[in-house]
């Protein structure tokens, strides 16, 4: 019997050792720090393991080797149910001893086997690292060969440990625990105690199955690359390859988030035919919005080129990723001309005509309107630019957007009469960027030279 039992020693410790090296060997990139550990939820862990029995003086038995395995369930992160089998071969301690006491073994017996058998809920605590450390406790039992009671003693088990882990599959293992055998259960009237038996062992874990889910720390705080946001242009006015394009016609373009209007400018934003800018004012509409308005309007029947550069960036700071080119070709020379204003015949609402710094109409400014709606009802042969007009006063962007709104009423209040129709107006707001006259005082908005600027004119078209 001891012989046998000797050699099962021997071979275990063996193979674990051979098993350790093959791992360490094979598992070496897995101690790297960009190893991520996680627990096999539902998974079998598989643990056998040797190690070292210290008796209790009282029971007259050397100290010798336990070995055997740990069978677990892992049912969470924390929680694992685990049934364990272990075994010692021992010999008596001191064989002078001629009267045994209770639980005490004496000569002539010489061997003694010893089989632990036990359940056990074992508990992980915070993951520290590659470490999992880990308490445990259950109840199981003990026989003893030769028998030192009727029946199998009952055992309390208890004790702590750690896991080492190498990857998501292999872990080497260390326990600390003790192992009370008693006969309280068997006969509890009987005066009984417990025998204690301190071990600490060493093991291979093998998680085999499960699903992968995180631990509750990792080895390593992972970084999580973010993808950045890159704007982009979503549309442009006029859009790409278009033709007949208006000679007067302003380019706009829309972004896919807000942009910070400090990049968006004549640099960033440009036009150009044959290589040479073509003069504009670029203008932040909204945060999302802008526009170019060319300085004079494009020649007819030519190619344009307008470009977004990735000088233009987000509020973030985040540039485009590419330029954005498009390119149209304006309307051909035709019989059509453009006659300013019919001073004799249209009368040009000034400021006066709106409410202040609004794009409504007064009174007097319907009556006025009501008088051009008639010249046009007169003469249907004629077609018409409401063209909206600012002072220099103000933001770029307000002005911009205050010449476009009244404009557009201009056109909304004509179509809403039912005497002409949408195919004879045309509507343009031009802001500030064509003054009538120059304004050497941009502040002074009662001035006469930024009164002559707020208007918005009637530029006939006729044939």
């Amino acid at each position: 019997m001891k012989t046998k039992y000797s050699t099962f020693i021997m071979i275990t410790m063996v193979v674990l050792l051979t098993t350790g090296m093959f791992v360490f060997a094979s598992e070496t990139k897995s101690r790297s720090d960009e190893v991520q550990l996680r627990r096999r939820i539902g998974a079998f862990e598989v643990t056998p393991f040797v190690g070292y029995n210290f008796f209790e003086h009282h029971q007259n038995l050397q100290s010798s080797f336990i070995y055997g395995g740990h069978i677990a369930c892992v049912y969470s992160n924390y929680f694992n149910l685990e049934a364990t089998m272990a075994f010692i071969n021992t010999r008596i301690n001191n064989e002078l001893l001629s009267i045994a006491q209770e639980g005490q073994f004496i000569s002539p017996i010489d061997q003694v086997d010893i089989m632990f058998y036990h359940v056990d809920g074992v508990f992980h605590l915070k993951q520290m690292g590659k470490f999992t450390p880990f308490v445990l406790v259950g109840i199981g039992g003990a026989r003893y060969t030769p028998e030192i009671s009727t029946r199998d003693l009952t055992t309390i088990n208890y004790g702590l440990g750690m896991k080492y882990w190498i990857n998501n599959h292999i872990a080497f293992r260390f326990d600390l625990g003790n192992n009370w055998a008693t006969e309280i259960f068997a006969d509890p009237l009987k005066d009984q105690h417990g025998f204690v038996n301190v071990n600490a062992t060493l093991g291979i874990t093998f998680a085999l199955g499960g699903k992968l889910k995180p631990l509750q720390a990792s080895y390593k705080t992972a970084v999580v690359a973010i993808p950045v946001k890159v704007p982009y242009v979503t549309l442009s006015d006029p859009s790409n390859s278009s033709i007949d394009v208006p000679i007067h016609k302003r380019l706009r373009v829309a972004f896919s988030e807000p942009m910070d209007p400090a990049t968006i400018n004549s640099e960033t934003f440009c036009v150009y035919h044959e290589r040479k800018n073509i003069p504009g004012k670029v203008v932040v509409l909204t945060n999302t919005t802008a526009s170019f308005t060319q300085k004079e309007n494009f020649a007819t029947s030519t190619e344009y080129t307008a470009r977004i550069s990735t000088g233009a960036k987000n509020l973030r700071g985040v540039p485009l990723e590419t330029n954005y080119i498009w390119s149209f070709i304006t309307a051909p020379v035709s019989e059509t001309k453009i006659v300013p204003i019919f001073i004799d015949k249209f009368i040009m609402f000034e400021d006066v005509y709106f409410e202040i710094d609004k794009a409504i109409l007064t009174k007097k400014g319907e009556k006025i309107l009501l008088q051009n709606i008639q010249i046009l009802e007169d003469h249907p042969e004629l077609k018409i630019r409401i063209a909206g007009f600012a002072s220099a006063s103000g933001t770029d962007e307000h002005n911009q957007d205050l010449s476009d709104r009244r404009a557009n009423t201009i056109m909304a209040y004509i179509l809403d009469k039912g005497f002409v129709t949408p195919d004879r107006l045309d509507v343009i707001g031009y802001g500030e960027t064509r003054p009538a006259i120059y304004e050497p005082i941009p502040t002074d908005v009662e001035s006469k030279a930024a009164k002559a600027n707020m208007k918005v004119l009637f530029e006939v078209i006729v044939r």
